[in-house]
């Protein structure tokens, strides 16, 4: 049960702008983190497989450009490939710092990492 106040949990598409508006206003003010976990329907395709994957994280890097706050960071997990790689050096122009994290915990068999992105720079307007 998470900490009143400190955690809210709203289940929606994220592509959908009125769900990423009632987050916002739930939480009354711009995000420190935006993490996701999303993953795409698997179809057993590795490339295809790759792609979709980052394709979520293409849509999980949008959404928190709409909510994060400049400093705030990015967490997204995505499977290996050539989509990811580029998606990831997209990343460095938004962020002052970028990473990738394989879990330890992770099977070695598996393809996936995580991209991190700490300290935000929002586009200028």
């Amino acid at each position: 049960n998470p900490e009143a106040g400190n955690t809210v949990v709203l289940v929606g598409d994220v592509a959908d702008e009125s769900i990423l508006e009632e987050a916002k206003r739930i939480a009354g003010r711009e995000f420190d983190v935006v993490l996701s976990d999303m993953s795409p329907k698997l179809s057993g395709i590795k490339s295809v497989d790759q792609v979709a994957s980052t394709a979520c994280a293409e849509l999980a890097f949008w959404a928190s450009q709409q909510c994060l706050k400049p400093g705030g960071s990015f967490v997204a997990k995505v499977f290996k490939g050539n989509e990811s790689e580029n998606f990831f050096r997209s990343l460095r122009e938004h962020f002052a710092q970028t990473k990738r994290f394989e879990l330890r915990s992770t099977r070695k068999s598996s393809n996936e990492f995580y991209i991190v992105g700490l300290g935000f720079k929002p586009a200028e307007t």
